[in-house]
């Protein structure tokens, strides 16, 4: 029959027991603390990311295609017009050597 331990022993027993337990829940409140911090870390590294997409959407006046997918011309507007302005000077400049 097994022997039963004094009750100084099992109380001994019972707060290791205790103080193990409590250590264990402060090293996984720490760990989800971290995890915690890492999620958040993460959220504004997302939020970063989808900041410098829409402008680059912007910068290249993209659009949105039927098939969900961002499209653009070859050129941007502001760049064609530059162009078109470019070429304009041009013409006008051979006009005025053939006087």
């Amino acid at each position: 029959m097994p022997q039963r331990k004094s009750e100084p022993d099992r109380i001994r027993e019972l707060e290791d027991a205790l103080e193990e337990t409590e250590r264990h829940i402060a090293e996984m409140r720490a760990e989800r603390d971290q995890a915690f911090e890492l999620v958040e870390q993460m959220k504004e590294h997302v939020s970063d990311v989808d900041a410098l997409i829409d402008s680059w959407i912007e910068a290249f006046e993209m659009q949105l295609s039927e098939d969900g997918k961002r499209t653009r011309d070859a050129l941007p507007e502001s760049i064609k017009k530059i162009l078109a302005d470019a070429v304009a000077l041009q013409k006008q400049a051979k006009g005025l050597g053939k006087k």
